[in-house]
């Protein structure tokens, strides 16, 4: 993520497309194609726009007369387009950090509920929340879990 001033947007655009671009002597991660980028003007004011797009494109999209807040964001070096991160799944948030806390919150919630102090769902809920994890994750990844452990 990089924050921009307006008269130098263009300019960084060009450099962010020479390193991430698709062209010669870009770094693409061996994907054969530019990584994906996001535009975004006056973030949470009234006249908010996000333009969405290649690094390459995203140079030809940027106009002279751009003004106000800037922020460009960057796809990862590990993005296949799938939408997942590298090394993670879905469901986790693709962060083997995140995966791990969620899969230790789903056990705590199964014993939890195992021992009868609570259903698995609020022992779920009330694991996520004094782990500030997501309460749906934990939830499902403790069904999982309780699933795995009767098979």
């Amino acid at each position: 993520m990089f924050y921009e001033a307006p008269h130098r947007l263009r300019a960084m655009l060009a450099d962010l497309a020479a390193v991430f671009g698709g062209g010669d002597g870009g770094d693409d991660g061996g994907r054969g194609r530019p990584r994906r980028c996001a535009v975004c003007w006056e973030l949470t004011k009234k006249f908010e726009r996000v333009w969405r797009g290649t690094v390459d494109e995203a140079v030809e999209a940027a106009g002279s007369d751009t003004r106000g807040e800037i922020v460009v964001v960057v796809e990862g070096a590990g993005g296949d387009g799938s939408g997942e991160e590298p090394g993670g799944d879905d469901r986790a948030g693709g962060s083997p950090y995140v995966n791990s806390q969620l899969a230790e919150a789903a056990v705590e919630a199964v014993s939890r509920a195992e021992a009868g102090d609570a259903s698995l769902k609020d022992a779920a809920g009330q694991v996520a929340r004094e782990r500030m994890l997501p309460v749906r994750r934990v939830y499902a990844e403790a069904i999982r879990v309780r699933e795995n452990q009767t098979d």
